[in-house]
This record gives structure tokens, C-alpha cells and sequence, in this order.
């Protein structure tokens, strides 16, 4: 298991394993769902504080402020038995004195009385919430909501009206969400953990595909309440959250400024600051994760929890915005403005590579991006070689991106393939690189090509680069100041495929060859060899010229990028 962000500090460490002590597929999936949840709850204890939700909040008030309240009241009454009228009667005018005063209070929004109350479960159940907070008043408030509607009750059941029940809407929601809580193991997190889990054995997704699933959910489940029933979750939920998504300020979960933030708390910031919110094809995503979970919950297979698929029909159409290519490639000016930046000619001091200087940098940050773009590989599989990954065959100098789980190698396709090394590439050093590199690992044995960079919160080595490199092309004028042109590490595929075009390639030839797309043909399916030799792929990658392209067309007389003073430096 992932251990969360908030709790490693605790933990000590970001990735835990535990054995379940089963042979059984079918009970360790509900072990393991289970035995996560009961670790959030420790962590959550033993770092001393939580952000109480607005729920967790009103269910504390109703606890403290009507459940206490009924009892003492309810005890007293039944103590009254055989104690004569006049010593009832005193008991009803002592009900009707409280709530009175309770009225007082709750009119005036006075929290005197109950300040002691909120102290008492904010100190109980570890709520993080200061005096001055508004989180700290609403729960003044809901207190005083809450003591209202017990005494009202009481001094009615005092009265003789001993089945009197309150009509208070606060204490109807908690007892609402109380009667659709979900049994445990029962919550649409811990069921989406043994959904993943089948998934997974049957190879028909990645853990780290399952990982940003797993993500979704927690939104999702964030947003309805993290411990409804899936039975309780209906149409509304879904609609409401697919409408809350077109409002959420895109990449908030990443921004510190949004850091402890409702999906709720987030859209009203995010109205506030100005900010842009998820792209539609993010929205699409969130759909297409939840809503093959509920298929799921609807089948056999989910034990028929739900009735309905809810998501069904509320999918967003993204072919439109498909087409129009949200990761465009690099223009020949734009390769041209990059490797004449400062991180290739030299920058001014680690942090500041977007300003000249005289520091030169013999890591990931210069080898990864020069990698991307002359390969036409995903910033995570380069990012994740290792020194033993560059090979010769045949006298071809490759480099084999691999899948090998173990190893904590994995490309998008799940196999492994080997792409030629460009000429130009190689006469810029990478070779070179690599044998200080194995130089280096032979000494310390880590075989890590860059052993600066580790897993991610998905366990991808590609994370950090990623961010790292459109923080730099926004620095050094590539990218547009908003982020939201699309330029990035992927940028050096589409850039791949259509210098590959420019040369005259068919896409069925350089997709699985180049680029690692898989092809679903019945051919495909036979044998175990891979596609190609490295003749034929040094043959591709040989061709590129990284020369200028104008609307998918070479422009006549256009020079190619020019590498030369990357020789030799």
C-alpha cells in the first residue's frame, strides 16, 4: 500500500507491505480493503489531529448536543417513577426553564453554553479546529441546533408525550447518513479495492493505472460521504459530482494554495482566484473510472450491490477535443529555442537553469529531454533505465525500454522494445554518459541510469521529470504562462511521429516499432517474437531530421535543427 503524503512523516516510509495470511485470492482482496481502511483510521489517531468534514462536524454536534442531552433528560424522567405529581411538575417547569434559555441562546446565536461542549469533542476525536476557525463556529452553531431540538423533545416527553420526536433537519441528516452508513468493508472505497484487485489479476490494468483509479474514487468518495452504503449512492450523487467537475479548478489537488480543500471548499476558490477548471477530456476520465466500477457493482461479480449504473448516459463527448491534439509536438524553431536554452549551454547555478551561466548539468535534466526527443519515448520509461539498458545489436546501438514489474521497469503497452540510437544523440555523448554512469553504479550498485530520481506517489520515476520539464519550457518561453497549451514531455512523441511522417513512414510501421503502440491485428497474435530488427529501426530513427512542418506539411526549403554545438560539450 501507498502510504499517504500526510501520514509518511509518521510511517517513515512511503510504501508498506503486509502478508494477509491467506491463500485465498477472494479473502485476501477483502482483507486487504479492510486492513487499509483500518490504517488510514490508526495514522489518522496517532498524528494527534484531523480536518473534521463538514459531515464529520455536524455528526459530532448531534452526538454532543441532542443524543447526551435526550439521555440525561430521558434518566431523570424515568427517575420520577412513584415520586408524586408535585415533584413531576417540577421537573416539567425546570424542562421548560432550560429550553427557554436554550431558545435565548440559539436565537442570538450565543455560544456560551456550548463552547464547553465543542472542546470536549474537538479534544475527543482529534478535530484540528482552532476557536477562531469558522470550522470551530459552525460547530457552536450546530451545538446549539442541536441542544434545541433535545430539549424541545424532552420538556415535551416530560410533559406525558413520552414517544415525541424531534423534527430538527440537522439531527434528520446525521440520522440519514447514519441509516445508509456502509457495513464494514462495504464502502465504495474498500469495494473499488477488491474490484482492482480482480483487475489486476487478470493483467487488464497496470498498478500504476489502479493507482490513479484509486484517486478518483477518493474524490468521489469525499464528495457523497466516505462511509455511504454504495446501496444509499444515487443518480443525484453522480450527476451532482459530474457537475461539480466542470467547476473544479484544474490541478488543485497539486497546489499547495488548495491543500486540505473539499472538492466543495476547491470550486469556491477556484470561482474566487479566476482559475481555469478540469479540461473536459479530466472529466471524461473521472467518468470512464466510475463508471465501469459501478457496472461492476451492478453484476453478479459485485455481489448486485447497486440497481442502476448511475454513470451510464452522463459521459462527456471528447472527440472533438481529441482531434484538435492536446499534446501538440515542438516546432523545428521550438527544438531550436530549447537546446540553445541554458540548461544545454550552460546555466547559472542549480534551481536557475533558465538563466545563462557556466554550470553545465551531466544528469537527469540534460540526458532525459535530449533521450525523449531523439527516441520518441515516454518521459517515465527513460526516466526509469538503467545503466544496462543501452546495448548493441547486430552493431546497432539500442536502447531497450523494458517491462519488468520486479525491477519497477513498466511502459504503457506491457512489453518491452528496443529503439535504435540517433546518430546525432550518440555524437552528443549519451554513450559517453552512459559508461560514467555504469562506472559509477559498479562502485555504489545502484544500476539506475539516473539514481537521483525515485518512485513517485504512483511509483513512476517519470513524475519529477515531468513536472521539472514544463516548469522549464513555461521559464524559458515555450509554454504559454497558463499551462494549458499542452506542451510538455509528450510534446517529443507527437514531435517523433511527425518528423517519422515527414520522412516518408507509414504510422503501422513506426506505432509499435518507435513509439511501443500496440496493435490489435489477428497477425499480432501469433508467436512470440518481437516486431522488427534493429536494421529496421535504426532505419526509422536515422531518417529524422527534426526539419520544419506547417500544418502537417514539410515547409520547402526548411532548414533542420541544428545539434552541432551540443557536440562535444
Amino acid at each position: 500500500m501507498a502510504v499517504p503524503k500526510r501520514f509518511r512523516p509518521l510511517v517513515g516510509k512511503p510504501l508498506i507491505m503486509r502478508s494477509l495470511e491467506t491463500e485465498k485470492v477472494e479473502d485476501a482482496r477483502l482483507l486487504a480493503a479492510q486492513l487499509r481502511a483500518d490504517l488510514i483510521v490508526e495514522w489518522s489517531r496517532q498524528a494527534g489531529s484531523i480536518v473534521p468534514t463538514e459531515d464529520d462536524i455536524e455528526d459530532a454536534a448531534v452526538i454532543a448536543g441532542h443524543d447526551l442531552v435526550r439521555s440525561y433528560e430521558d434518566e431523570r424522567r424515568r427517575a420520577l417513577r412513584g415520586e408524586g405529581v408535585e415533584r413531576w411538575r417540577r421537573n416539567v417547569e425546570r424542562a421548560r426553564i432550560n429550553l427557554e434559555a436554550q431558545q435565548h441562546l440559539t436565537a442570538t446565536g450565543d455560544p456560551s453554553m456550548v463552547r464547553y461542549f465543542a472542546d470536549a469533542m474537538i479534544a475527543e476525536l482529534g478535530f484540528d479546529l482552532p476557536p477562531e476557525s469558522e470550522g470551530y463556529a459552525k460547530l457552536c452553531e450546530h451545538l446549539n441546533t442541536a441542544r434545541l431540538a433535545a430539549l424541545d423533545t424532552s420538556y415535551r416527553a416530560a410533559q406525558g408525550q413520552t414517544e415525541a420526536e424531534t423534527d430538527s433537519k440537522l439531527v434528520q441528516r446525521v440520522r440519514d447518513r447514519e441509516a445508509a452508513k456502509a457495513k464494514p468493508g462495504e464502502t465504495i472505497a474498500e469495494l473499488f479495492e477488491v474490484y482492482a484487485g480482480e483487475l489486476l489479476a487478470a493483467k487488464e490494468k497496470r498498478p500504476a493505472v489502479v493507482d490513479q483509479d484509486r484517486m478518483v474514487i477518493g474524490r468521489f468518495a469525499e464528495f457523497i460521504g466516505a462511509k455511504l452504503a454504495v446501496s444509499a449512492i444515487t443518480f443525484d450523487d453522480a450527476k451532482a459530482f459530474v457537475d461539480a467537475l466542470e467547476k473544479v479548478p484544474a490541478g488543485y489537488s497539486k497546489r499547495a494554495d488548495y491543500r486540505g480543500l473539499t472538492i466543495h471548499e476547491a470550486i469556491e476558490k477556484g470561482q474566487r482566484d479566476g482559475a481555469a477548471p478540469l479540461s473536459v477530456i479530466t472529466q471524461q476520465r473521472y467518468i470512464s473510472t466510475l463508471s465501469p466500477l459501478f457496472k461492476w457493482l451492478k453484476s453478479e461479480k459485485g455481489g448486485r450491490r447497486v440497481r442502476e449504473n448511475h454513470f451510464e448516459g452522463l459521459h462527456k463527448n471528447t472527440r472533438k477535443i481529441r482531434r484538435a491534439n492536446t499534446r501538440p509536438p515542438f516546432t523545428a524553431a521550438q527544438i531550436t529555442n530549447i537546446v540553445n536554452s541554458p540548461l544545454f549551454t550552460g546555466f547559472l547555478a542549480d534551481g536557475k537553469e533558465n538563466l545563462a551561466g557556466n554550470v553545465h548539468a551531466d544528469d537527469w535534466r540534460k540526458w532525459i529531454p535530449l533521450i525523449c526527443l531523439f527516441t520518441g519515448a515516454r518521459i517515465g520509461e527513460v526516466a526509469q533505465l538503467r545503466v544496462d539498458d543501452f546495448v548493441r545489436d547486430h552493431g546497432i546501438w539500442c536502447v531497450e525500454l523494458r517491462h519488468d514489474e520486479k525491477a519497477g521497469q513498466r511502459t504503457k503497452s506491457d512489453k518491452d522494445r528496443s529503439v535504435a540510437l540517433h546518430s546525432t544523440l550518440i555524437k552528443i555523448g549519451v554513450l559517453a554518459f552512459v559508461e560514467r554512469q555504469r562506472a559509477r553504479a559498479e562502485r555504489d550498485g545502484n544500476r539506475q541510469l539516473f539514481p537521483d530520481l525515485r518512485p513517485g506517489p504512483r511509483q513512476q520515476y517519470g513524475d519529477e521529470p515531468s513536472k521539472w520539464w514544463r516548469g522549464y519550457l513555461d521559464k524559458i518561453g515555450v509554454k504559454a504562462a497558463d499551462g494549458r497549451d499542452g506542451f510538455g514531455s509528450h510534446s517529443f512523441r507527437h514531435t517523433m511521429a511527425d518528423q517519422l511522417r515527414a520522412a516518408g513512414h507509414m504510422d503501422a510501421v513506426f506505432g509499435p516499432l518507435v513509439l511501443g503502440h500496440a496493435t490489435n491485428t489477428v497477425t499480432g497474435g501469433y508467436g512470440e517474437g518481437k516486431q522488427g530488427t534493429a536494421q529496421v529501426s535504426q532505419s526509422l530513427i536515422e531518417s529524422v531530421r527534426f526539419v520544419p512542418i506547417e500544418r502537417g506539411r514539410l515547409v520547402e526549403g526548411g532548414e533542420p535543427v541544428d545539434f552541432s554545438h551540443l557536440i562535444n560539450t
